[in-house]
């Protein structure tokens, strides 16, 4: 059959199985527009390439995409299936809970996050006067009443009912906006956001998509960025709706999952849903290395009981493969591009959910035959005595870093009284050395013709000098008398003076600290622009100007290091000097919260010496694996039991719809062959799986 490019009168016509072709080939590789297989059309058949057969492709293939969509939209209401049936057995490891199964203590695993990959520019005329001025802005968007429904996609309405709170939304909406200000993760998120999406909302309708995907990596819910970078009403409608669609004991991650539990436990809307449903939030391992020490003890995945061995980094692998071409795309063909390209991404998924289970299951028993006896071993060697000891520390740790406390601002005044009285000091000290400066001339500098010009210039020199100085101490001591009035010291410390030396210590220890937050942060951004090399789509210029970024940032960080050094230096006891090789090494932030305070010595706890953290990370990871095994064993009777529901509902619908309708009957046995080849490997994969030493399902 053909489908012609206008429905009366049309002037081109395409084949059907020509529609086909591109369909697959796109589905297969997004690069590939429509202009460009007209182009590649008109090289097949000799001619040159017609502007207009862009637009006739275009329509042709948006009418043979609508058939499509007629047909699947058909074949789901001859299956009784009903509006969110799709969503609740999109993925049936996770969705498909059987009668009577183990209880899981987190029913569905799954991860959302923000990408501005699919941004799409408006079309406008800007008419402009003699200076250059837009005077005036005519939108060029023709009128398109079509619309994509699709149940894994939000409505802007679904989304915008979130974005009224007040009560928490109190900085343009960020998702960490319940959050305390002095939380250090919410900070770095916030200092760490691309500036580029901040500046974009005027430049983009769209600017980008909010996807929720499974720990299977299918994609669950998506919802259109709007003129704006990633606020937190996205991720609120995200985890409305997959409460109301999957009920209680979700496990969320999320790369701020920390700072976005507060906001979304204040949210009046879905507040009361995520306490009483038992939802939790966690951050992503990869992500999870940004935040400090305690946060990570409270939220990465390692430490999250329930977790299993997944990293929720399952949106950054969705994001890599976002290519779509979508800048220039109506508001309509955008959305048909997404959904298109998800809909073979989740058809994707359903192929290899064997495949993930076999490698998960293969991954865990490695974890548990080389780990139990070197963590025995490590036990004895270190003299612990028992797991429970592991528990211990963890607690010790969160403990001892929840009562490290942030500097307390009445400090701050002692500090710059200390250092504008070592300056007044310095000063004086200056004053005087010029005040007694002698200049001798000799008999040879008297016979000079130009001797009193000189020693005129010279003259000025010094009493300018004095003059400088004197200001300088005049200065100083009205700041000193300043700061001593506000903090009420009657009397100038000394250098011999208690408070003198108290103070003078305190202070190096906050130059310490301070040097230490720019290591910090430095580390933290090198970290965050390695994530970005890995971002499909952001083009070679930009992958050049990251990498100079790195580079830049390795001499800054080098630089970063001397400085630390020299304050750790100065600080009683003094710290041991750390080098450039050691810091980039640290891909786990937290590392760094372990040298901040100086007012315990914590250096004699186990928890924080080398060997004895590896022990309780293998601990902590037998956990995780033990957790995996039992999720898995659960996972394949779930993936068994559907295909075998499935194959037997669409079996005997295929002849049932053969007598009303055959040409969908001849849809749906093409749907149930199709399957049957899938299941057909997922079948080999598990049988394969059940040989495996240790197998437990």
């Amino acid at each position: 059959g053909y489908i012609g490019n206008a429905p009366l009168h049309p002037s081109h016509t395409f084949s059907i199985q020509l529609l086909r072709l591109y369909r697959t080939l796109a589905n297969r590789t997004p690069q590939l527009s429509i202009i460009k297989f007209a182009r590649s059309l008109c090289d097949l058949q000799l001619v040159s390439f017609p502007p207009s057969m862009r637009a006739q492709l275009s329509a042709s293939h948006d009418v043979y995409v609508e058939i499509q969509t007629r047909i699947s939209c058909d074949i789901q209401n001859q299956l009784g299936h009903e509006d969110n049936w799709q969503l609740r057995n999109a993925c049936p490891p996770c969705t498909y809970v059987l009668e009577d199964e183990p209880p899981l203590k987190y029913s569905i695993q799954a991860t959302f996050d923000g990408n501005n990959s699919l941004k799409r520019i408006p079309k406008f005329l800007r008419e402009k006067d003699s200076t250059g001025k837009v005077i005036s802005i005519e939108s060029l968007e023709q009128p398109d009443g079509r619309q994509r429904i699709n149940g894994f996609y939000l409505t802007p309405g679904e989304v915008d009912k979130f974005s009224s709170e007040p009560e928490i939304l109190t900085e343009g909406g960020q998702p960490t906006d319940g959050v305390d200000k002095s939380n250090p993760c919410v900070e770095r998120w916030k200092n760490l956001a691309d500036d580029a999406v901040k500046k974009m909302w005027g430049i983009f309708d769209e600017t980008g998509i909010f996807l929720a995907v499974c720990r299977h990596g299918t994609a669950l819910l998506m919802c259109d960025m709007i003129k704006s970078g990633e606020l937190a009403k996205y991720p609120l409608a995200i985890v409305n709706k997959l409460i109301d669609v999957f009920g209680v004991n979700l496990l969320l991650g999320y790369d701020i999952g920390c700072g976005f539990s507060v906001t979304a436990n204040k949210s009046a809307l879905v507040g009361p849903k995520v306490r009483s449903s038992g939802c939790r939030f966690c951050v992503g391992s990869f992500h999870g290395h940004a935040h400090c020490r305690l946060c990570q003890l409270d939220w990465h995945p390692l430490y999250v009981e329930g977790c299993g061995l997944e990293d929720f980094e399952g949106c950054e692998r969705a994001f890599a493969e976002l290519s779509p071409d979508t800048r220039h795309a109506s508001k309509f063909h955008r959305k048909q591009a997404i959904l298109l390209h998800f809909e073979r991404w989740n058809a994707d998924k359903y192929a290899e959910l064997s495949k993930f289970i076999c490698n998960n299951y293969r991954q865990a028993l490695k974890l548990l035959a080389e780990l139990p006896p070197k963590l025995e071993a490590m036990k004895i060697a270190l003299n612990i005595p028992s797991d429970t000891t592991f528990i211990e520390w963890h607690n010790e740790e969160k403990e001892y870093l929840r009562g490290i406390k942030q500097e307390p601002e009445t400090n701050k005044l002692r500090y710059e009284y200390l250092s504008t009285l070592c300056k007044l000091h310095e000063a004086i000290d200056r004053y005087a050395a010029v005040t007694q400066q002698w200049h001798i001339t000799s008999l040879s500098d008297l016979e000079c013709d130009n001797f009193y010009s000189m020693d005129n210039l010279h003259t000025r020199g010094i009493e300018t000098s004095r003059v400088k100085g004197l200001d300088s101490v005049l200065t100083l001591q009205g700041a000193v008398e300043d700061l001593e009035g506000k903090l009420g010291i009657g009397r100038r410390w000394t250098p011999e003076s208690a408070e003198w030396k108290l103070t003078e210590e305190k202070l190096a220890m906050r130059e310490y600290q301070l040097a230490l937050n720019r290591l910090e942060g430095l580390v933290v951004s090198r970290l965050f622009e390695l994530t970005k090399l890995n971002q499909s789509g952001i083009g070679v210029k930009l992958h050049t100007q990251i990498a100079k970024g790195l580079k830049a940032h390795s001499q800054a960080i080098r630089t970063a290091v001397n400085n630390y050094n020299t304050a750790a230096a100065c600080i009683s006891p003094p710290r041991d000097p750390l080098d450039i090789t050691q810091v980039l090494d640290y891909v786990f932030i937290a590392q760094f919260d372990l040298l901040r305070d100086g007012s315990q010595d914590i250096f004699h706890k186990p928890w924080i010496k080398a060997a004895e953290r590896e022990a309780s990370i293998a601990y902590f990871k037998i956990q995780r694996a033990h957790e995996e095994n039992q999720r898995l064993n659960i996972e394949i009777s779930r993936l068994k039991t559907f295909i075998c529901d499935e194959e037997h509902e669409l079996g005997v619908h295929v002849p049932n719809l053969n007598m009303e309708n055959p040409a969908l009957a001849y849809q749906l046995h093409k749907i149930l062959l199709h399957r049957k080849a899938i299941n057909t490997i997922h079948y080999q994969r598990l049988r394969d799986l059940q040989s495996l030493k240790g197998y437990s399902g």
